[in-house]
């Protein structure tokens, strides 16, 4: 759990400092069937640059952090 903390931590101080750049180009509210349909042919139609993004109503909006010049991944 320490070492969670540390790695924790150093993600703070890059996202702080402007090394890590959140890349969701889209947010889609509400964890349900029409919800994850939509992201599915979002991420399937090859158009979409970044991450599509679910959020449950009742938390915060979420952001996908990803280190510039890593390749990005797929729902």
């Amino acid at each position: 759990m320490e070492q969670q903390g540390k790695i924790l931590q150093e993600v703070t101080h890059l996202v702080d400092a402007g090394k890590l750049q959140g890349t969701a180009s889209e947010v889609l509210n509400g964890l349900n069937v029409e919800t994850l349909q939509q992201a599915h042919i979002k991420v399937q139609e090859g158009h979409m640059r970044g991450k599509v993004t679910i959020a449950k109503p009742s938390l915060c909006q979420p952001s996908t952090l990803v280190i510039p010049g890593e390749s990005r991944g797929s729902l």
